[in-house]
């Protein structure tokens, strides 16, 4: 994945995206925020098997919180917009995530810290950006819901970004 590339199937996400109600989309993103969540929990456990630097098992317990803290949020804004409303994550047909986590779990176990850090990077870099072009595509409340939940965004790019220049002495990518 190319840092300024996007994949076909982010555009059909958008496109999915973009035909529900704030409801659908807002209970979207608290779906995939709690994937990310079991994401770096995974992470977590798997570097404790592996013989990094202890700051990379301590990066992802701390990733992993950050992911349960803003899905917290991003529930008690659901409640907030849509009192009494279930929240149901509609069905999004594509192969995205699977396909992240086969490359990550592919870098992880090649040993290389500096690599997983960038992909988790560009990975989050991704998630900004289907945001970013998903509040482009809407409009009225819809619009207004994905900004207020953007305000939300925590800060793993940047501690990401942090220990991969404490690890390398370098910037990512």
């Amino acid at each position: 994945m190319d840092k300024g590339a996007m994949p076909q199937w982010v555009d059909d996400v958008i496109d999915e995206l973009s035909r529900l109600g704030p409801e659908g989309v807002f209970s979207h993103l608290i779906s995939q925020e709690l994937k990310r969540a079991e994401l770096y929990h995974e992470l977590y456990e798997l570097s404790m098997e592996v013989t990094w630097d202890e700051r990379v098992p301590k990066l992802f317990k701390t990733l992993y919180e950050n992911s349960l803290k803003r899905a917290e949020e991003y529930v008690n804004l659901f409640h907030e917009l849509f009192p009494g409303k279930p929240i149901e994550p509609p069905a999004i047909k594509a192969p995205g995530p699977r396909i992240l986590r086969d490359r990550l779990w592919k870098l992880v176990y090649s040993g290389n810290v500096g690599e997983v850090i960038e992909y988790l990077l560009q990975v989050e870099e991704l998630f900004d950006r289907i945001l970013e072009k998903l509040e482009s595509s809407l409009l009225g409340e819809a619009k207004t819901t994905l900004l207020r939940a953007r305000e939300l965004e925590n800060t793993n790019r940047k501690l990401l970004r942090e220990l991969y220049h404490e690890l390398t002495g370098r910037e990512p990518l």
